[in-house]
């Protein structure tokens, strides 16, 4: 429109366009032919676009493991990798998006569902003290369970004993708890040696059995000399 009369384009002006393609600041050109002349520009913004993706699935972890320690598809990344991946269960976390492609925006609010499952500890994180004094009843030693970040909580396993009361080899029985973050399945052994206890009580038997014999061996020989004085 130029004072009042509409020009008609491709006759009276043509219009041209550069760097119109790209996400950015693009132009166009108007340029008078005929009894009109002149050229003038105008600034327009092309957005970025919001990118396409497909969500990740299938994704798990250990019990125990950072998120940084997961991989996700190409373009994926943690928002928190620091983050531990928490509780066995399923766990969600945040992640960005980012195209292959400055035309695209960049998405950093896309939740992702994570499996976390139990981590296995085998007998080698098993700790208990391998020797033990006899009493006579049943000896129950304190196990503990050692992870590489500390000492497993008592909550995470069970624990059973056998062939723990006689002096010889015993055996503590560890199971992981049904929920728990652990998979724990093992024995360790430990030892009942003679102590104390069965010190004292192996010399009264040794006193009572010299003892007795003694004393019979003594009613035996008074028996006899009297029978050769009767005599």
């Amino acid at each position: 429109l130029h004072k009042g009369k509409t020009l008609r384009p491709g006759k009276d002006y043509p219009v041209s366009y550069f760097n119109n393609i790209n996400a950015g600041t693009g132009w166009v050109r108007i340029t008078g032919l005929g009894d009109y002349y002149g050229t003038v520009e105008y600034a327009f913004t092309i957005e970025k676009a919001k990118p396409e993706y497909e969500l990740p699935n299938n994704i798990s972890a250990v019990y125990g493991s950072k998120l940084a320690d997961i991989s996700l598809p190409k373009g994926f990344a943690w928002l928190q990798p620091y983050l531990p991946v928490g509780d066995v269960g399923t766990q969600t976390y945040v992640a960005s998006y980012t195209k292959d492609d400055d035309n695209y925006l960049e998405l950093n609010d896309i939740p992702i569902t994570v499996q976390v499952k139990p981590k296995k500890l085998g007998t080698e994180c098993f700790a208990v003290a391998p020797w033990h004094p006899w009493t006579g009843l049943a000896i129950t030693p304190n196990v503990s369970v050692i992870d590489v970040t500390g000492e497993v909580p008592v909550g995470e396993y069970t624990v059973s004993y056998k062939s723990n009361v006689s002096i010889g080899k015993g055996c503590v029985i560890l199971k992981d708890a049904p929920g728990g973050n652990y998979k724990i399945n093992g024995s360790a052994e430990f030892y009942i040696v003679p102590g104390p206890f069965s010190c004292i009580v192996l010399l009264t038997l040794l006193w009572s059995l010299t003892t007795g014999f003694a004393l019979r061996k003594g009613k035996k020989d008074g028996l006899s000399a009297m029978q050769q004085k009767n005599r």
